[in-house]
């Protein structure tokens, strides 16, 4: 009896250790999972769209900077420094104008007044993973202004078909009439910028200059870029070896800097691609801060505010458009952000979001009170698209539905449909209002509503504009004097021009 007793107790100890050993390893496990999970969220690669947690965008005072003005030294970094958990990170420190946040604020007024622009909307602050300490110790101090979660935002498309499109032909035509080019037999959609009436019977033609925003920037703040698309090169201006897409920066710290989805290429190609483009020799910089999954965080895309700004400055050229073919739920930082951006003299088009309801209701489309263009979508027949939010907010509609442009394939060309293609429609028709005359944005802005075609769109609601993007013809008819003669593609141009001129009817 005893030994029986002995052998259940060691039988019952053997059991204990093995059940408590297997919770430690399921326990072992589960910390890995967690920590995996975390990691994930911080990557871009597998980012949701949504709330990012412990990720924050931190704004400051407008009289606030990251330098102290006694010690001489960075604030803000001390305190994260100092965090023993070793969980909080700077990822980007913001600062727009650049001299606001980098100098101290006894200094930064001195700047201001120096430069004129005590007037200016300054945007300061940093983006963080912060632990919960130090998400108190700045919600507290003083020099914050506010602290909102980072947000993972998404493009606006709709892709029609996800292969290459080869059904429609490549029947287009170049030709020219005196000093204007034009593009017979081509899309929809270009044709309706040029005209206050829709074309019915499909002989759809699209006059553009030989200048054509060829002293303007377009940053497409998109999933890159595909530089080597042979629509990219300069064939109106005759150097087949320039590349008119320039790689401007990577935010997507784990993805080469390609196009790895299409979209940003297809943004790019309406507008300013020499097959399919509104602007066709308008330089396009890409800024890659959607990953392959058409997935971007705020704090990236407000980054990139600064950036596409700082290089507008370095640049040969003051004219400068920002295109977002993106959307997501209202967001005061990057609102905050877009309003200073547009303050310091570059322009933004946006699309209005593709969740069929009111635009006001997200961001960037939320936007146009502070000078943001935030574009609808129209289909050829002068239709809302059922997807497109509408509103008050709208600043015009354009082109957007079963739009063809570049595809991330050298020559081919794909078919996407959403406010994603309206937006850079009106980039384009912007890049060649302002490559004629020199405009603040709000002049552009004015200009734009100004010149739009009014009252053509069917079945609108009660608050929303009833404009479509137009293209003037001061647009693509210049004195010819101050012009260089457009250098022909083929022989058959040079040998028809003068029985050409007559042919266009300008409108």
């Amino acid at each position: 009896m005893k030994m029986n007793i002995k052998t259940l107790v060691i039988a019952q100890t053997t059991l204990t250790l093995l059940i408590t050993s297997s919770f430690y390893i399921i326990l072992l496990k589960l910390n890995d999972i967690a920590g995996y999970k975390e990691t994930n969220i911080s990557g871009e690669g597998e980012l949701k769209v949504g709330t990012i947690d412990d990720h924050y965008i931190v704004v400051l005072h407008d009289n606030a900077t990251f330098i102290d003005e006694f010690s001489r030294t960075n604030w803000i970094k001390n305190a994260v420094d100092n965090n023993s958990e070793n969980f909080s990170k700077i990822n980007h420190y913001y600062s727009i104008p650049s001299y606001a946040g980098w100098n101290t604020p006894s200094d930064s007024l001195k700047i201001l007044a120096e430069n004129k622009k005590e007037d200016a909307v300054v945007f300061k602050g940093f983006s963080a993973r912060l632990s919960p300490e130090m998400y108190e110790y700045f919600i507290n101090h003083p020099s914050v202004k506010y602290i909102e979660n980072d947000v993972a935002v998404k493009i606006d498309d709709i892709i029609e078909n996800d292969i290459i499109d080869n059904d429609i032909p490549d029947n287009e035509k170049v030709d020219t009439a005196g000093y204007v080019y034009y593009l017979s037999r081509c899309r929809w959609n270009l044709d309706r910028l040029e005209n206050h009436e829709r074309t019915t019977d499909e002989n759809y033609i699209y006059k553009f200059s030989y200048e054509s925003a060829s002293n303007v920037n377009i940053y497409i703040l998109d999933t890159g870029v595909f530089d080597g698309h042979s629509s990219f090169t300069d064939r109106i201006g005759g150097d087949l070896n320039k590349k008119r897409v320039r790689l401007g920066k990577n935010f997507i710290e784990d993805e080469e800097f390609a196009d790895l989805h299409g979209h940003g290429t297809h943004v790019a190609g309406i507008a300013g691609s020499t097959d399919y483009g509104v602007a066709k020799r308008a330089n396009i910089i890409a800024v890659k801060v959607m990953n392959k999954s058409g997935i971007g965080k705020w704090s990236n895309i407000i980054a990139a505010f600064e950036w596409s700004l700082s290089d507008l400055n370095s640049s040969e050229t003051n004219k400068g458009i920002i295109n977002l073919s993106l959307s997501g739920n209202q967001s005061a930082a990057a609102a905050a952000a877009m309003k200073s951006t547009v303050s310091q003299g570059m322009n933004i088009v946006a699309a209005a979001g593709n969740n069929g309801n009111d635009a006001c209701t997200h961001t960037p489309g939320s936007s146009s009170s502070d000078g943001i263009v935030v574009v609808g979508n129209t289909d050829a027949d002068d239709y809302i698209a059922a997807s497109s939010n509408h509103g008050k907010c709208i600043t015009v509609y354009a082109p957007g539905t079963k739009i063809t442009s570049t595809a991330i394939v050298d020559g081919e060309k794909k078919v996407m449909s959403g406010t994603s293609m309206a937006a850079p429609h009106v980039a384009g028709v912007m890049a060649l209002l302002l490559s004629i005359k020199d405009m603040t944005p709000a002049e552009l802005y004015n200009e734009l509503r100004s010149l739009a075609t009014v009252g053509q769109i069917n079945e609108i609601d009660d608050e929303s504009p009833n404009l479509i993007a137009f293209i003037p013809r001061t647009a693509y008819i210049f004195n010819k004097d101050t012009l260089p003669i457009p250098p022909s593609s083929n022989s058959l141009i040079e040998e028809n021009m003068k029985e050409k001129e007559d042919i266009i009817v300008i409108q």
